[in-house]
């Protein structure tokens, strides 16, 4: 795996953040994007990824409610997670607001929907969606927050797919990030079978 997470401007804190967690044959990612910039934003992002750090998720829909219990003093937060099952070759994701998710599977490219809706700030909770999807050797997980424009595809790159995870996410970034947002893009990609 691997990231890049660069606040509004190329300085001071992030808005944005992210955290992987490994057991056994699956992984458990989450991205967040606090509302806003700066410090306010970076609380928010904080305050979510430390309820990841203290139980990562089983229950999708669990997790989302208890961020959205934690981060209901602020200003609210969005956030894409998912579960990669690898033993059952099946990847799990749930998010609510401008998360953007998308998996590539052999030569198919397929986004991951995220309800509207803002966690933390709205009464009653938003709704949310749990979607299911295949998943293989060399499948790639790929979360962006909104600082990235919507038009990428990194298979729009020839060989880039290639390269090391951080490479893929710098060049996005580079090439498709926001100057005026917080950024962070987060890419999983499964090795199993595959050399380097």
């Amino acid at each position: 795996m691997g990231a890049v997470n660069v606040p509004r401007g190329g300085h001071g804190v992030s808005g944005d953040g992210w955290s992987v967690a490994a057991r056994n044959m699956s992984v458990v990612v989450l991205l967040v994007d606090g509302l806003g910039h700066g410090e306010g934003a970076h609380e928010v992002t904080q305050t979510a990824l430390n309820v990841f750090s203290l139980h990562p998720p089983t229950d999708l829909l669990d997790f989302v409610h208890r961020v959205h219990e934690a981060v209901g003093v602020t200003r609210g937060a969005v956030l894409g997670v998912c579960t990669i099952d690898a033993a059952e070759d099946r990847l799990t994701y749930a998010g609510v607001g401008n998360i953007a998710g998308r998996v590539l599977v052999g030569g198919a490219s397929r986004s991951l929907l995220s309800r509207e809706g803002t966690l933390g700030t709205e009464v009653p909770e938003p709704t949310v969606d749990v979607v299911r999807d295949d998943w293989a050797p060399g499948a790639i997980l790929v979360l962006a927050s909104d600082g990235l424009r919507s038009r990428w595809d990194p298979r729009a790159y020839t060989g880039l797919l290639e390269h090391h995870p951080s490479v893929v996410a710098a060049t996005l970034y580079r090439d498709h990030g926001r100057a005026a947002d917080d950024v962070a893009v987060l890419w999983v990609k499964d090795m199993r079978g595959l050399a380097g």
